[in-house]
């Protein structure tokens, strides 16, 4: 008996390394989490503790028997099982449409860097990215950013529109900052498709603004030096114009199962959504990127490991809400681990109250 120790006497890493030990032992052994978490008490007075126990019985699976055996178990106990923690989706998985995507502007973004002017000609290599909302456009930008080693500063045509007494920093002096300190920039101009209700009088100088910076010739506070640093930026504008979308009679009709053959640039260029003042300013092939289909869910689904009933990709799909249907139902399925958690608690108090009435209300009869 002289060996037993407090555990509260042992050191942090030794008493992290027993606890860990003491978790995989039950984790493995389906006989004992079962036996654990069929006691309403302890599992309402420990959720935690519970909760990591089902975790890491589900890590730990190793046949999709066992699994199933876990999932029976947890749902028992109404335990939710946690999801992975993973860089999957960030910043990394990427459709098949946002991989042609970065390829392509991976590409120009190198012609833009290495040979802006061929014989004489200065090249246009300013690319716009035409995509429905959710379909990550702003997250391919971040990711072209990351692949070539270059910072990114993302613009959105709101921060030209003056509010009041707004006190945050211009945009201009946002950009000029970002060349000065970074040799090498990514400038993402975010949100074009609202230029087309800046028609206003007031509006104009935002709108010569906005222009002056993709002829890479801007007026105003620039100086000699800052222009020439916006030369050597990659210039990146792209825009939702969601009306072409979510029409589902529109001759787009991506939102059909049945691709038409023609070449999307060519049918959104027949929808004429895009101003054509805005589009003289842009490389002639646009970057266009597809909504999610039900196999890029199925894909994302596999990559997060996420269990069965988290994400519905035939739904997710049909919902049109892209990757923002992953996020809600990820949003959706953490709420359902705290709710479980809370009603574990209610229940637990619930329980303590009547056993003291039971205890202090006198008899009946």
């Amino acid at each position: 008996m002289r060996y037993v120790v407090n555990r509260g006497q042992l050191s942090p890493g030794i008493r992290h390394s027993l606890e860990a030990s003491v978790v995989d032992l039950v984790g493995s052994n389906l006989p004992l989490l079962e036996a654990i978490t069929s006691k309403p008490e302890f599992v309402a007075a420990n959720p935690e503790v519970v909760q990591g126990l089902v975790d890491r019985s589900r890590t730990l699976a190793a046949s999709h028997e066992t699994a199933s055996r876990v999932a029976e178990i947890a749902a028992k106990a109404r335990i939710i099982p946690a999801i992975p923690k993973t860089d999957a989706v960030n910043p990394g998985y990427l459709t098949a449409s946002q991989s042609r995507a970065l390829n392509t502007l991976e590409a120009m973004a190198q012609l833009n860097a290495q040979a802006p002017v061929l014989a004489g000609v200065k090249l246009r290599l300013n690319p716009l990215i035409v995509g429905p909302s959710g379909t990550g456009k702003s997250h391919l930008v971040r990711v072209l950013g990351a692949r070539i080693g270059a910072k990114t500063l993302r613009i959105c045509v709101g921060d030209w529109i003056p509010l009041g007494g707004r006190g945050d920093v211009p945009a201009t002096l946002r950009i000029q900052k970002a060349l000065e300190e970074n040799p090498r920039l990514v400038l993402h101009l975010d949100e074009l498709d609202k230029l087309r209700s800046l028609a206003e009088t007031w509006s104009l100088s935002q709108l010569t603004e906005v222009f002056g910076i993709l002829d890479r010739s801007p007026l105003g506070t620039w100086s000699d030096e800052q222009r020439e640093l916006l030369k050597s930026a990659f210039i990146v504008g792209s825009g939702t114009w969601q009306d072409t979308w979510s029409q589902r009679t529109n001759p787009l009709g991506f939102h059909g199962h049945q691709d038409d053959p023609e070449d999307p640039n060519r049918r959104i260029r027949k929808a004429s959504v895009v101003p054509e003042e805005l589009v003289n300013r842009f490389n002639d092939k646009w970057v266009v990127l597809r909504p999610y289909a039900e196999a890029d869910f199925r894909k994302i689904a596999s990559a997060l490991n996420l269990e069965p009933g988290v994400l519905d990709p035939a739904a997710a799909a049909q919902g049109g809400q892209n990757f923002r249907a992953v996020e809600c139902a990820l949003a959706e399925h953490a709420l359902r681990r705290i709710e479980a958690k809370i009603e574990a608690r209610e229940a637990l108090r619930a329980g303590a109250k009547g056993s003291r009435f039971l205890k202090t209300a006198p008899p009946l009869l």
